[in-house]
């Protein structure tokens, strides 16, 4: 009949008691041999779930080894004093080897135990991405049509189009252009300044040169270009803001980067460069700076650049640098457009081209993971959060993820609480079933975790999408699952009584003894079809529990 858990079963005194490590849960055989006393044994075979190897419950003391593992074992009540000494003669009674013999064994509601170790671990499979690569949102080349073209009339890829202010517009400022575009045929907005428009090409070609240095492409490059001409000023304000909005398609909270390149002349004339600032905006009009101060003819890093003469201007030299944001943008709209802001207002200089504009998205990706496939209902499991950076490494500040566990799993009576994140700040309330953490990603850090210990009171497969958590800053990725399973724990107690037939304080021959077994279910599942067998005694006993 079955042992519910927690039910005391009368059978027997001397006790053993098998305990199943929590950390090592088992894959169960049983396997019946024959003892050296000719009695048949019942051996529960425990093999770890990584495979590591086998614990045997059920043989002979002398048999068993427990080189790692900790057990409980009872030891057996002995008589003591005079019945002590008369035992040990010819007819002292023979205390045996009763064996408990747990025939038909069944673990209800625990059909995971004949999982195999490989099956087991496959439960917790993660697919994770290793410094994943960060992708493009928003990139314009200039390349989009032929031909000199004023940027407020320009149709980038996806019909992207712009505006700047109106002095960014005129006198030889705001036109798209390449080095093949005579200077003389096709002014634009300079005519009828021949000279500064032969300067605008060539601040293409240095970019070209820039992306090429084989000049393969250089008198072909087309660039967003300024040489500011009549002696006017243009004022500080937008040279280029984006008249439509690139969606972001994966939603709001994104981290993003930008990154273009710019060449300047007249740098060595004394007269002063332009001055960039960066801003992205949202669908709301709402801006985040981007990064301020960029000056190509300042910046450290910069490259110095010949240029051939063009038709009126003769060979010149031109400086380019690239603008990469020191670090990511933690975004919060859906969608982004670009300001670029020059903060040197004269027209006395100032003459600087623009291309190769790029905005990235280089949100880190969250994973999760158990530190082991399966544990013992009411033990604990290290849950692990791991957040990878992208490919760029730049730094990623500000991300969050809530989560909330699903029904039954719950965050550990001591949660453990522990992180390698930068300015990390989780909260993990003990059996709630919520984690949340805000933390940071410092530059160059590849990856770091958000730790914390978990349990569940119930057994059953407990699995965690991060996909379905709340992140602002953070892509998921994989999906992890951990088994909380029922484990048997039983104790046998035999008991002897000697009747004192002749009341001589001795117990000899022609003595009775009456024998008692007790079998304890102290684990937390049921048990059926339990047996004592002992073989010692004459004629044997077997009898089938019978709850008290």
């Amino acid at each position: 009949m079955p042992i519910s858990q927690g039910a005391k079963y009368r059978l027997g005194r001397c006790a053993r008691t098998f305990a199943l490590p929590d950390e090592e849960l088992p894959v169960v055989t049983r396997e019946r041999t024959e003892s050296a006393f000719g009695t048949v044994l019942l051996t529960i075979r425990v093999r770890r779930l990584g495979g590591q190897g086998d614990s045997v419950l059920g043989a002979p003391a002398s048999a068993r080894k427990y080189p790692e593992k900790q057990h409980r074992m009872k030891k057996w009540n002995e008589p003591s004093g005079r019945h002590a000494a008369k035992s040990s003669g010819r007819s002292a009674i023979r205390t045996g080897a009763a064996v408990l013999a747990l025939v038909g064994l069944s673990f209800l509601g625990v059909s995971a135990f004949s999982t195999s170790p490989a099956e087991a671990r496959g439960v917790a499979d993660t697919v994770r991405s290793a410094a994943p690569a960060y992708s493009a949102v928003f990139t314009e080349n200039f390349e989009h049509g032929t031909g000199v073209v004023d940027l407020d009339h320009y149709s980038g890829a996806g019909e992207q189009t712009y505006t700047a202010d109106s002095g960014w517009l005129a006198n030889c400022n705001g036109q798209i252009r390449s080095f093949n575009d005579s200077a003389h045929d096709n002014m634009g907005n300079c005519y009828p300044d021949e000279y500064s428009t032969s300067k605008l090409d060539q601040l293409a070609y240095a970019l070209g040169i820039f992306d090429d240095p084989s000049g393969a492409t250089a008198e072909s490059n087309r660039a967003l270009t300024a040489f500011t001409g009549a002696n006017v000023d243009p004022g500080a304000g937008v040279e280029l803001k984006t008249v439509g909005l690139a969606s972001l398609h994966k939603g709001a909270g994104r981290f993003l980067g930008l990154s273009l390149e710019s060449a300047a002349m007249n740098c060595d004339t004394g007269k002063k460069g332009p001055s960039y600032g960066f801003a992205f905006f949202d669908e709301n009009g709402n801006q985040t700076s981007v990064g301020s101060g960029f000056e190509p003819c300042n910046v450290a890093g910069k490259s110095k650049v010949k240029v051939p003469a063009n038709d009126q201007a003769g060979a010149d030299t031109a400086y380019v640098a690239r603008f990469a944001s020191s670090g990511s943008i933690l975004f919060t709209g859906s969608s982004v457009g670009l300001e670029i802001l020059n903060g040197n207002g004269s027209g006395n200089g100032n003459d600087a081209a623009i291309d190769d504009i790029q905005i990235i998205d280089v949100t880190p990706v969250v994973s999760v993971s158990f530190s082991r496939p399966a544990a013992v209902v009411g033990h604990s499991v290290r849950l692990t959060y791991t957040v990878t950076n992208t490919s760029d490494y730049a730094s990623k500040n500000g991300w969050s993820f809530t989560t909330s566990l699903p029904a039954g799993l719950n965050v550990a009576s001591t949660p453990n609480v522990s992180s390698d994140c930068g300015s990390a700040s989780v909260t993990a309330a003990a059996g709630s079933g919520q984690v949340s953490a805000t933390a940071d990603l410092g530059q160059g850090v590849a990856s770091c975790t958000v730790s914390v210990d978990v349990t569940s009171a119930s057994a059953g497969t407990y699995s965690l999408d991060p996909s379905t958590d709340t992140r602002l800053g953070l892509d998921a990725s994989g999906v992890a699952g951990v088994r909380f399973v029922d484990v048997p724990l039983v104790s046998l107690v035999m008991g002897a009584v000697p009747v004192d037939a002749n009341h001589d304080g001795l117990v000899d021959v022609g003595d009775s003894v009456g024998y008692s077994f007790t079998v304890t279910n102290d684990g937390n599942t049921s048990l059926s079809s339990v047996t004592v067998s002992e073989s010692l005694v004459t004629g044997g006993v077997s009898c089938v529990a019978r709850q008290t």
